[in-house]
């Protein structure tokens, strides 16, 4: 808004670490939907040797546009949650608008919020709708496009002369928003051997990288020169495209792999 510095975070996440799994769920969204959210797990490293408790103070006091509250009874208890929603209702009182955005998952009731305040009932609604409601919130466009298939009804519509699912019409009109294409997907890395260079020659190789010293069957050290890049199929270091090794365990639930069929 005009006359307003820009907040660090667009939403902050508030509960207890027994509502873990629906918080870790919606920042997942909310994260492949470009919004800043803050959740505390995706900034272990930020956090590591800081004052939590003025950090956090700082975080849900001052640094966010929205506060998310997992209304619990797990919350109520927590000598953490206590903490952050001090800091949230003291902002909240200090401003004119909405800031706290409770989220039902129990019967639990949220001290010092009025009843009249509207609540989101996760036993209601989805983590997905619960998301599209926040960008809405946000002002941003709608949810990617394989939330939004998860909560298509099977309906289909007529656009540009074609039958088509409902909510395409407004992928085809997002697609000419995005001009440029950045590679975010997780590509299997090619083992010594079995780069296609080899496969051309009709040889698979039988000695060690003279680059990195990797036998046939490993992976090469990132940087090797005989590395062959699993999108484009070039030279790794030279190609152009985005290489940032991951272990298995660093690729969460929302990447898809291409090309590992070694399980």
């Amino acid at each position: 808004m005009p006359g307003q510095k820009r907040k660090k975070y667009d939403i902050a996440l508030s509960f207890a670490g027994e509502d873990r799994k629906h918080a870790e769920r919606l920042a997942a969204i909310l994260s492949r939907n470009k919004v800043a959210v803050f959740y505390d797990n995706s900034f272990k490293a930020d956090l590591w040797g800081k004052d939590l408790y003025q950090h956090l103070q700082a975080i849900y006091k001052e640094q966010s546009r929205y506060c998310v509250v997992f209304v619990s009874k797990s919350y109520l208890k927590k000598a953490w949650t206590k903490h952050e929603l001090k800091q949230v209702q003291a902002r909240a009182f200090g401003q004119d608008r909405e800031y706290i955005l409770p989220l039902r998952v129990d019967d639990a009731v949220l001290p010092g919020l009025n009843r009249t305040v509207g609540y989101i009932d996760l036993r209601t609604h989805s983590l997905d709708q619960v998301a599209s409601l926040l960008l809405a919130k946000l002002g941003k466009t709608s949810l990617d496009s394989a939330t939004v298939r998860r909560q298509w009804k099977g309906d289909f519509v007529r656009y540009n002369g074609r039958k088509v699912s409902s909510f395409w019409p407004e992928q085809v009109e997002q697609a000419q928003r995005n001009e440029f294409a950045l590679v975010t997907r997780a590509f299997a890395r090619i083992r010594h051997g079995e780069e296609k260079y080899w496969g051309r020659k009709k040889l698979r190789a039988q000695h060690v990288c003279h680059d990195c010293a990797a036998l046939p069957g490993q992976f090469h050290v990132s940087g090797c020169d005989m590395e062959e890049c699993p999108l484009c199929n070039g030279q790794a270091i030279a190609c152009g495209c985005a290489h940032e090794p991951a272990t298995r365990d660093q690729l969460t639930g929302e990447w898809e792999v291409d090309g590992d069929d070694r399980g």
